[in-house]
């Protein structure tokens, strides 16, 4: 039903499912950093 996804991905069956969750992770990751950064410079702002 679902086979199309790993075709789109063009490796084989598993790595491509790794592949995307890996890649979901650290653009997680990275987000997360990011807004946790603005959230600091925007607590240092209201703390001046």
């Amino acid at each position: 039903m679902f086979q199309q996804e790993e075709s789109e991905i063009g490796l084989p069956g598993g790595n491509g499912k790794l592949l995307t969750l890996g890649l979901g992770l650290l653009v997680t990751a990275i987000a997360a950093a990011y807004v946790t950064q603005l959230a600091k410079d925007a607590v240092k702002d209201i703390d001046e």
